[in-house]
């Protein structure tokens, strides 16, 4: 959370892309849903891109390597921390998470 309120009297998040692969990747796809509390460990990945209109893009993103629940069943936001159905494990990168960073 950041030391100063907005105009609103609220405070502003930060949220950072995050990348998981392969078990990771899986475990947070069957067990959190968005809202979720969650920690994590990785490294900071920065790369760069060529956009569509031919602009070079750069981003920062984590790469997930551990992950734990960080807030009580009753706190998810979600109820309980019910295993998802089976469909398969991911084959590609989990890149549609984001985490808000408050402290």
């Amino acid at each position: 959370q950041r030391r100063f309120k907005k105009a609103n009297g609220g405070y502003d998040a930060d949220f950072i892309s995050c990348v998981a692969w392969r078990q990771t990747a899986d475990f947070i796809h069957r067990y959190f849903i968005k809202g979720n509390k969650i920690g994590l460990t990785g490294t900071l990945q920065t790369r760069s891109y060529d956009a569509q209109d031919g602009s070079k893009r750069y981003v920062t993103e984590v790469l997930v390597e551990n992950v734990e629940f960080v807030a009580p069943r009753s706190d998810s936001g979600g109820g309980s921390y019910e295993r998802r159905a089976e469909d398969g494990a991911c084959t590609r990168p989990l890149t549609a998470f984001k985490v808000a960073v408050a402290g």
